[in-house]
């Protein structure tokens, strides 16, 4: 998995465009806007397909370290498929399911997801200081990458 961390100003969304993957949200959850927060941009690689737990696991390991750094409580999930590319993303399947293994592994309230599956108009203003922006890449034991 590919995270791109970012402790942002503040962050709207709105879905546009449904894929064949998305998931059904209601109309109050297509457009939304927050104030201070930590959006956590990630994408599943093909790797990720043998171990969606473990990769999970070591991804909220990853965000929680990174929360601890730059301090705000809120936290956003935002699976963003364009972190690697066409031929290195994970199954379909392990996309889809990623977020609710996140969701289990962080074990922190309040924790708020973009719709699944959805291409979305957004901005993002970020913070600006030394720590605003973080990338990471967990990979799981058994993978050979």
């Amino acid at each position: 998995m590919r995270l791109l961390l970012i402790h942002v100003e503040s962050f709207w969304y709105e879905a546009k465009i449904k894929t064949p993957i998305a998931v059904e949200i209601p109309e109050e959850l297509k457009a939304r806007n927050f104030g201070e927060a930590v959006i956590a941009l990630y994408s599943t690689e093909a790797a990720d397909d043998e171990d969606p737990p473990q990769v999970a696991r070591l991804a909220a390991d990853e965000i929680r370290n990174y929360l601890a750094k730059v301090g705000p409580k809120k936290l956003i999930l935002f699976a963003f498929a364009f972190l690697v590319g066409r031929d290195e993303k994970s199954s379909s399947s392990t996309a889809a399911g990623m977020e609710k293994l996140l969701v289990e592994e962080l074990k922190m309230p309040g924790v708020e997801i973009t719709p699944f599956g959805w291409y979305k108009k957004f901005s993002i203003t970020s913070m600006g200081h030394k720590y605003s922006v973080h990338s990471a890449r967990v990979i799981p034991a058994k993978a050979s990458c």
